[in-house]
Protein backbone atom coordinates (compact mmCIF):
# COMPACT_ATOMS: atom_id res chain seq x y z
CA UNK A 1 0.00 0.00 0.00
CA UNK A 2 1.42 4.00 -1.16
CA UNK A 3 1.01 5.80 1.55
CA UNK A 4 0.74 9.31 1.01
CA UNK A 5 1.57 12.20 3.16
CA UNK A 6 -0.68 13.84 5.42
CA UNK A 7 0.71 17.55 3.79
CA UNK A 8 1.06 16.88 0.55
CA UNK A 9 1.01 19.36 -2.74
CA UNK A 10 -0.35 18.17 -6.09
CA UNK A 11 2.50 16.73 -7.45
CA UNK A 12 3.23 14.94 -4.24
CA UNK A 13 0.04 12.85 -5.38
CA UNK A 14 0.31 12.77 -8.97
CA UNK A 15 3.48 10.77 -8.21
CA UNK A 16 2.13 8.46 -5.29
CA UNK A 17 -0.78 7.13 -7.83
CA UNK A 18 1.85 6.50 -10.88
CA UNK A 19 3.92 4.51 -8.24
CA UNK A 20 1.43 2.63 -7.19
CA UNK A 21 0.52 1.89 -10.53
CA UNK A 22 4.11 0.94 -11.59
CA UNK A 23 4.28 -0.97 -8.10
CA UNK A 24 1.06 -2.77 -7.78
CA UNK A 25 1.45 -6.71 -8.51
CA UNK A 26 -2.32 -6.49 -10.05
CA UNK A 27 -1.48 -3.82 -12.83
CA UNK A 28 -0.11 -5.10 -16.37
CA UNK A 29 -0.13 -1.84 -18.30
CA UNK A 30 -1.63 1.73 -18.07
CA UNK A 31 -1.78 4.50 -20.07
CA UNK A 32 -2.18 8.38 -19.15
CA UNK A 33 -5.11 8.98 -21.03
CA UNK A 34 -4.66 12.63 -19.76
CA UNK A 35 -3.09 14.50 -16.47
CA UNK A 36 -3.02 18.22 -15.80
CA UNK A 37 -2.47 20.19 -12.91
CA UNK A 38 -1.66 23.29 -10.95
CA UNK A 39 -0.59 23.90 -7.67
CA UNK A 40 -4.58 23.98 -6.47
CA UNK A 41 -5.88 21.11 -7.76
CA UNK A 42 -5.74 18.25 -10.72
CA UNK A 43 -6.78 16.20 -12.93
CA UNK A 44 -6.07 12.40 -14.00
CA UNK A 45 -7.64 9.94 -16.43
CA UNK A 46 -6.07 6.57 -16.77
CA UNK A 47 -6.90 3.11 -18.93
CA UNK A 48 -5.38 0.18 -16.73
CA UNK A 49 -5.13 -3.25 -17.81
CA UNK A 50 -4.99 -5.51 -15.01
CA UNK A 51 -2.62 -8.82 -14.95
CA UNK A 52 -5.90 -10.85 -15.32
CA UNK A 53 -7.07 -8.77 -18.41
CA UNK A 54 -9.97 -6.99 -16.84
CA UNK A 55 -9.76 -3.14 -17.45
CA UNK A 56 -9.99 -0.25 -15.30
CA UNK A 57 -10.88 3.51 -16.47
CA UNK A 58 -10.62 5.72 -13.86
CA UNK A 59 -11.02 9.65 -14.56
CA UNK A 60 -10.41 11.76 -10.73
CA UNK A 61 -10.41 15.83 -10.52
CA UNK A 62 -8.81 16.87 -6.77
CA UNK A 63 -8.09 20.04 -5.35
CA UNK A 64 -5.25 20.97 -1.90
CA UNK A 65 -7.70 21.69 0.80
CA UNK A 66 -6.11 22.33 4.27
CA UNK A 67 -2.66 21.17 3.18
CA UNK A 68 -4.51 17.45 1.81
CA UNK A 69 -5.63 16.24 -0.97
CA UNK A 70 -9.41 15.49 -1.30
CA UNK A 71 -11.46 14.14 -4.40
CA UNK A 72 -13.46 16.12 -5.34
CA UNK A 73 -15.12 13.89 -8.82
CA UNK A 74 -14.39 10.74 -9.89
CA UNK A 75 -15.38 7.68 -11.87
CA UNK A 76 -13.68 4.03 -11.62
CA UNK A 77 -15.19 1.97 -13.93
CA UNK A 78 -13.49 -1.78 -13.88
CA UNK A 79 -14.69 -3.97 -16.53
CA UNK A 80 -14.04 -7.62 -16.35
CA UNK A 81 -12.00 -9.65 -19.39
CA UNK A 82 -14.98 -10.09 -21.43
CA UNK A 83 -16.14 -6.45 -21.01
CA UNK A 84 -19.01 -6.80 -18.17
CA UNK A 85 -18.93 -4.19 -15.36
CA UNK A 86 -17.79 -5.67 -12.58
CA UNK A 87 -18.18 -2.55 -10.63
CA UNK A 88 -18.10 1.31 -11.05
CA UNK A 89 -18.13 4.14 -7.83
CA UNK A 90 -19.01 7.44 -9.08
CA UNK A 91 -20.00 10.63 -7.23
CA UNK A 92 -22.55 11.62 -10.24
CA UNK A 93 -25.71 13.53 -8.24
CA UNK A 94 -28.39 10.89 -10.17
CA UNK A 95 -28.91 9.04 -6.48
CA UNK A 96 -30.22 11.50 -4.19
CA UNK A 97 -32.56 9.12 -2.12
CA UNK A 98 -29.14 6.43 -1.23
CA UNK A 99 -27.07 7.02 1.87
CA UNK A 100 -24.34 8.87 1.77
CA UNK A 101 -25.14 10.95 -1.42
CA UNK A 102 -23.68 11.83 -4.53
CA UNK A 103 -21.65 8.54 -3.29
CA UNK A 104 -22.04 5.38 -4.66
CA UNK A 105 -21.66 1.92 -6.74
CA UNK A 106 -23.09 -0.21 -9.35
CA UNK A 107 -21.91 -3.57 -8.36
CA UNK A 108 -21.95 -5.59 -11.04
CA UNK A 109 -24.74 -4.01 -13.29
CA UNK A 110 -25.95 -0.80 -13.75
CA UNK A 111 -29.78 -1.29 -11.92
CA UNK A 112 -27.52 -2.42 -8.64
CA UNK A 113 -26.72 0.29 -7.40
CA UNK A 114 -25.25 0.70 -2.94
CA UNK A 115 -24.53 3.52 -1.21
CA UNK A 116 -20.62 4.23 -1.73
CA UNK A 117 -17.54 6.44 -0.06
CA UNK A 118 -15.55 8.88 -1.70
CA UNK A 119 -12.03 6.86 -2.06
CA UNK A 120 -9.11 8.03 -3.83
CA UNK A 121 -6.97 6.67 -7.19
CA UNK A 122 -4.30 5.02 -4.61
CA UNK A 123 -6.91 3.60 -2.26
CA UNK A 124 -9.00 2.59 -5.80
CA UNK A 125 -5.47 0.46 -6.77
CA UNK A 126 -5.27 -0.91 -3.28
CA UNK A 127 -9.19 -2.33 -3.62
CA UNK A 128 -8.73 -3.90 -6.51
CA UNK A 129 -5.26 -5.62 -5.71
CA UNK A 130 -7.35 -7.22 -2.61
CA UNK A 131 -9.94 -8.21 -4.86
CA UNK A 132 -7.77 -10.04 -7.66
CA UNK A 133 -5.41 -11.40 -5.47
Amino acid sequence: MTRIPDSQTIDDYIDAVKLQLVASPVVKNYKILRERSTQDEGYLCIQIELMNNDILDVAEYFEVRLEKIETIDYRYHWMDASNQLRCRWDNAPHHPSLDNFPHHIHQASEDNVLPGVVMNLIQLLDHVANEVS
